[in-house]
């Protein structure tokens, strides 16, 4: 099993708006992310230097796509297979992602019981304003 979690874009996204994509360095150190995740969170911009991109076999991305019938060409599949080929927590809030997952025994984390986590190893103090922050930013 692979020490550090995959993260697909929506947690990194739903993070960034709220200022707080740091927690993920602070929960666990480094975060491992695809080549079409890095486009879709960062753009051009630079990437922090806890994130880092890992290509994933081309084979891996299509028996994830085999197996769940998600579209190989989106960032969430890339991110589904390479958590599924490390054998690693993936942290994704789409529903159907997260269910994709699931489905083949990888261990799915949200961004609610990322900040739950947080929180619980005192990381942060409260839980409910940052819950307000991702509302008011349309998350």
């Amino acid at each position: 099993m692979a020490e550090f979690p995959v993260s697909d874009a929506s947690v990194l996204i739903a993070l960034g708006r709220i200022r707080r994509q740091r927690l993920l360095l602070k929960l666990f150190g480094k975060v491992l992310i695809t080549p079409k995740v890095q486009k879709e969170v960062f753009g051009k911009r630079r990437i922090p230097r806890w994130v880092i991109v890992k290509q994933v076999c081309q084979d891996t991305v299509e028996e994830v796509t085999q197996q769940t019938g998600l579209k190989p060409e989106k960032g969430e599949t890339e991110a589904i297979a390479l958590a599924y080929r490390l054998q690693t927590v993936l942290l994704i809030d789409d529903r159907k992602g997260r269910k994709a997952a699931q489905k083949l025994g990888v261990p799915v984390m949200g961004t609610l019981r990322l900040l739950l986590e947080a929180k619980r190893k005192g990381i942060i103090q409260q839980v409910k304003p940052l819950l307000a922050a991702l509302e008011q930013t349309g998350r």
